[in-house]
């Protein structure tokens, strides 16, 4: 360690600093056994703080590890995510509810007037709107939700260490595990369409 900082100093290095919690690492202990350290950190130069002097450093919170990702963004805005037009899609993880069939059931018994065509294309339509509204009602935003379950689980990491706290980032954990399984299947399907396209 004693050489660490000699280099860091020799290097002129200098600690960004950070946002976030204020531990990158933990034992995933509880009670009096539980240890936290800020291990990881970003380190830059004076030339390197010249050219970017707005950047930090932000301590992300992961359910995957012991150690938390850092994230050092150059404008000082963090990490801005663009807008663009939703489409509806059949997800794969649907199938997994056990309520889909039944979505389905009611979207496609729509009784249309007209020609046969424009009663499957209403059905079609129809089925397609319920879907959308339940996809909406059961799971909600996965995005949405999990930036909340990481907003909770950065608060407990940031609390103070106990058997309540660790049980809390268990059980956030957990409900982080379950959306990023169905994120996995969401994407999973989406680079299966993107292969069919593009081979």
């Amino acid at each position: 360690m004693r050489d660490f900082r000699q280099i860091i100093n020799k290097c002129n290095f200098r600690d960004l600093g950070f946002q976030g919690p204020k531990f990158t690492w933990c034992n995933n202990r509880s009670g009096e056994e539980c240890i936290r350290e800020r291990l990881d950190r970003a380190l830059i130069t004076m030339d390197w703080s010249l050219m970017f002097p707005l950047a930090l450093v932000e301590h992300l919170v992961c359910s995957a590890s012991d150690h938390l990702p850092i994230l050092v963004v150059t404008d000082g805005n963090g990490v801005v995510s663009g807008w663009r037009k939703k489409h509806v899609r059949f997800e794969a993880m649907w199938v997994r509810s056990e309520e889909c069939e039944q979505v389905i059931q009611e979207g496609w018994s729509t009784m249309g007037l007209g020609s046969a065509m424009y009663c499957v294309s209403e059905k079609i339509k129809t089925t397609r709107q319920k879907l959308s509204a339940w996809n909406f009602s059961k799971f909600g935003n996965v995005n949405r939700q999990l930036k909340q379950l990481m907003e909770q689980l950065r608060a407990v990491k940031q609390g103070p260490s106990n058997a309540l706290a660790v049980g809390e980032e268990k059980r956030i954990m957990q409900q982080m595990d379950e959306i990023l399984s169905r994120e996995e299947i969401i994407w999973r399907q989406r680079s299966w369409v993107a292969w069919l396209k593009e081979g």
